[in-house]
């Protein structure tokens, strides 16, 4: 179910491109957690989550000043145009993005509105990704809308397990090239986007680090 019950339509730009991950932020020295995303005219806050704490023996096994335990490094510190996923599996292997309006916006119970795009001018979603994935050699890559014929809050997921390059590579999924773990293809709808994201794979009784890119994320529409 939808965390929250009412939502905040959040335009994006012409070009479909709502993020772009593949950025060094010298203020810092770090890849941010927060995202700033600008959508046209307006300002959305982008929150980057994930699952954790990746541990071993009570120890983030990569701590870059997370609490979560999960790096994000420079892919080059001579040339830092790219930022780093890195961790360990079992453990904080998944990310995400919510289309977060402003904070201060909220529902009438008082809770905080939730964001959602709509993109259903177009026909699929894009994503920029390289690195070592481990033994699976992929991650899994999730887009979310909200809304299905069962109850107009559930949210409804489309998947697709994309085999991670060692150089980043922008890959192209049509709407109906993504699979529905759980509902149907059908109650997908595009123009009540909500999230997007991704996981590695666990294997069963092995763990293995991973190291990955991600770079621009967004909606495209095919050449007639």
């Amino acid at each position: 179910m939808a965390a929250n019950r009412c939502f905040l339509p959040v335009p994006i730009p012409a070009n479909g491109e709502f993020l772009d991950l593949s950025v060094w932020d010298t203020s810092t020295n770090a890849c941010a957690q927060t995202f700033s995303v600008t959508f046209g005219q307006n300002s959305s806050t982008g929150i980057w989550v994930h699952s954790g704490p990746d541990l071993d023996a009570g120890r983030p096994l990569f701590d870059a000043g997370n609490p979560n335990g999960i790096s994000f490094l420079p892919a080059d510190p001579s040339n830092p145009t790219h930022c780093h996923l890195k961790g360990n599996m079992p453990g904080a292997g998944s990310w995400g993005l919510f289309m977060n309006p402003a904070p201060t916006d909220t529902c009438q119970d008082g809770s905080l509105k939730g964001g959602l795009v709509d993109a259903s001018s177009f026909d699929g979603i894009s994503i920029a990704i390289g690195g070592n994935a481990g033994p699976p050699g992929k991650m899994t890559f999730n887009v979310f809308s909200v809304g299905t014929p069962e109850d107009p809050f559930r949210e409804q997921k489309l998947t697709v397990d994309i085999v991670v390059p060692p150089v980043p590579t922008t890959y192209r999924y049509l709407w109906s090239e993504l699979n529905a773990t759980c509902g149907r293809r059908e109650w997908f709808n595009p123009a009540t986007i909500i999230n997007v994201g991704g996981a590695m794979l666990q294997l069963a009784g092995i763990a293995y680090p991973y190291d990955i890119e991600l770079g621009k994320i967004g909606f495209f529409r095919t050449t007639k």
